[in-house]
């Protein structure tokens, strides 16, 4: 799941910039089966959101440290090399 959210990740930013929030919403758009509302993240009892906006996150720090997007303000970029 974490290299489909990250090549579906650079492929909406290519399009334009966008802040996680809605990254999340065209994410869950296009992957419907893998943004899985009813299945939160659970560590030692404590309750951490959704799973799979975890696994976005996580996608998302491997792009940046990758140097593939960058966040500017409040919105990621795809890095044009």
């Amino acid at each position: 799941a974490h290299g489909v959210f990250a090549d579906a990740m650079v492929f909406l930013l290519s399009t334009r910039p966008m802040s996680t929030r809605e990254l999340h919403r065209k994410l869950k758009e296009l992957l419907p089966d893998l943004c899985d509302d009813s299945t939160e993240l659970v560590i030692n009892g404590q309750h951490f959101g959704k799973k799979w906006k975890h696994i976005v996150r996580n996608a998302q720090v491997f792009l940046r440290r990758k140097d593939a997007i960058q966040l500017i303000g409040k919105e990621w970029h795809v890095k044009v090399s």
